[in-house]
């Protein structure tokens, strides 16, 4: 029941929060007036809440799930194999991370909540490449549905770092002009 809660947030909220996160500051550079406090407090509890959830999703794996021993040997061996190191980024980022924005000073920073929502959402869309890549490999690629989000959220993040850049030399020559006179 969990793990389905929990896939359901992560295919239609968190996967696109760092696109989200990273537009409303942009839209927040171009034109100072919008105000994106009220909208970065939404984020920090949406983050916070999925955090908990995959807390509580993973104690039911490792403890209340006694009668299937499968996911708690899987478990393991992630955490204990060669890759080790990538799970326990997987499980720091998605966790742990999210709950240093029960702090108020962190948690009303938006570079801190942008970096948060980029790891996570970064973790989601690496977590999908394996399963292409490994689809691929093993000749049992069915959909073109990962191809084609992955390509829209890259498409849109690069046109995000185009206006911000944007936004930042268009400062920059506004202020030596005023220096200028």
């Amino acid at each position: 029941m969990i793990s389905e809660i929990v896939d359901f947030i992560q295919q239609n909220i968190i996967s696109y929060l760092f696109i989200t996160t990273f537009g409303l500051i942009t839209i927040n550079r171009v034109q100072e007036t919008f105000k994106i406090k009220s909208f970065l407090k939404i984020i920090r509890f949406i983050l916070i809440g999925y955090a908990l959830l995959n807390i509580i999703q993973v104690i039911q794996y490792l403890f209340l799930d006694a009668e299937n021993t499968d996911n708690q040997i899987a478990f393991l061996e992630r955490a204990s194999g060669i890759y080790f190191w990538i799970f326990l980024l997987m499980i720091v980022s998605s966790c742990l991370l999210s709950l240093t924005l029960f702090n108020n000073k962190i948690g009303n920073n938006k570079w801190i909540i942008l970096i948060i929502s980029f790891l996570i959402s970064f973790g989601l869309f690496f977590a999908k490449f394996v399963i292409i890549l490994i689809s691929l490999h093993r000749g049992k690629f069915q959909s073109y549905y990962y191809f084609n989000t992955l390509t829209i959220g890259v498409g849109i993040t690069l046109i995000l770092i185009g206006i911000n850049i944007w936004c930042y030399f268009r400062n920059r020559i506004v202020d030596s002009e005023l220096i200028d006179n």
